[in-house]
């Protein structure tokens, strides 16, 4: 039996995670608090603020500038949040030099551009190749 630190009840030892790192070899708190913290620890606007310095009010500007649709494909995003099972919300696109956020970007075009490394000739390049085998 254990006593959780976060709601203080005593529980069955399978209440609670394994952590070598403890004297006892058991996480501090339960399974159950454990699960509720993290799904409310995360925060949309809480990371995007500390992140980008955007407020709900600037992340939204962008959005309805752009017709909550991608900045490169100009399509409203379709990938789906793994944890959530909804759709995800579009990325903020930034110069990872600068810092200074470019716009909102689909998952999808937010991975390539990522992928060829901010990079504007590579992407030139690929419209070009692209382009040629049309």
């Amino acid at each position: 039996m254990k006593k959780c630190g976060r709601c203080h009840e005593v529980k069955a030892d399978e209440f609670f995670s394994n952590n070598k790192s403890t004297k006892d070899g058991l996480a501090w708190d339960c399974k159950v608090c454990k699960a509720k913290h993290k799904k409310s620890s995360y925060s949309h606007e809480a990371e995007i603020r500390r992140v980008f310095n955007l407020t709900p009010t600037d992340y939204a500007g962008m959005l309805a500038r752009q017709d909550s649709k991608c900045a490169i494909c100009k399509r409203p995003e379709q990938v789906l949040n793994t944890r959530t099972g909804e759709v995800r919300r579009l990325a903020v696109d930034h110069c990872h030099t600068t810092g200074k956020v470019r716009g909102l970007l689909c998952f999808r075009c937010n991975r390539a551009v990522g992928l060829m490394n901010d990079n504007a000739e590579y992407l030139n390049s690929a419209s070009a190749y692209l382009t040629a085998y049309k």
